[in-house]
C-alpha cells in the first residue's frame, strides 16, 4: 500500500495567470468563430457573383476577403475575452487575496481570506493542466484555479500529478506528463 498523499500550497493569483486561463478556458471559441465567420463570407460573396476578374483571382479575393473578416472577429472576440477577464480579476478582488489549497485523497480545501471551502473529488469534472496551471473544474461555473507557481517545485507538481492520477478516472483528467513514471 502506497503512502497517502497529502500537499499544501498558498500563493496569490496574477492577473497574468488570470489572463491564461480565460485564454485556455475559452480556447475553442476563437478558432470557432474565425472558421463560422470565414465560411460564411467566403458563401456569401461567392453565392453574390459580386467579385469579378478570371475565376483565379475572384476565388483569390473572395478567400482573402474570407480571411481578413474571420480574423478581425476572431481577434476583437480574443480581446473582448481579455477585458472581461481583467475587469472579473479586479472586481472579485483576486489581486489582494491569497489563496491557500490543502490537497489529500478525499479532497481539498480552497481557502480564500476568511472563506473556506472543502471540496470532494468526486465533485470534480474535470482537470486540466496547462503550461503555467491546473484548472480543476467543479461544475460549469465554478474553477479552482491553481498556478504552478504555488508548487515549491517540479517535485512537488508530480507528487499533485500523481495524486490526480490516484483519485481522479482517467476520462477526467487531461495532465501533460504521465506521473506513473514519478514517485
Amino acid at each position: 500500500m502506497s503512502e497517502p498523499i497529502e500537499l499544501h500550497l498558498s500563493g496569490k493569483l496574477s492577473e497574468k495567470d488570470f489572463m491564461k486561463h480565460a485564454l485556455y478556458h475559452q480556447r475553442s471559441v476563437v478558432p470557432a468563430s474565425f472558421s463560422f465567420v470565414f465560411l460564411l463570407t467566403f458563401v456569401l460573396l461567392y453565392m453574390s457573383d459580386s467579385v469579378g476578374g478570371t475565376e483565379v483571382q475572384a476565388l483569390g479575393l473572395m478567400l482573402a476577403t474570407a480571411f481578413v473578416f474571420g480574423a478581425l472577429i476572431a481577434g476583437t472576440l480574443r480581446m473582448v475575452i481579455q477585458r472581461q477577464a481583467y475587469r472579473q480579476y479586479f472586481r472579485e478582488g483576486m489581486n489582494r487575496k491569497t489563496m491557500s489549497y490543502s490537497f489529500n485523497e478525499e479532497g481539498f480545501t480552497q481557502q480564500v481570506a476568511d472563506s473556506e471551502a472543502p471540496v470532494d473529488w468526486r465533485d470534480v469534472t474535470l482537470v486540466k493542466e496547462q503550461e503555467e496551471l491546473f484548472q480543476l473544474y467543479l461544475g460549469k461555473s465554478q474553477i479552482a484555479l491553481i498556478p504552478k507557481h504555488f508548487f515549491e517545485g517540479d517535485d512537488q507538481i508530480n507528487r499533485f500529478r500523481h495524486l490526480l492520477v490516484k483519485v481522479m478516472p482517467a476520462d477526467k483528467q487531461l495532465l501533460k506528463q504521465d506521473p506513473a513514471n514519478h514517485t
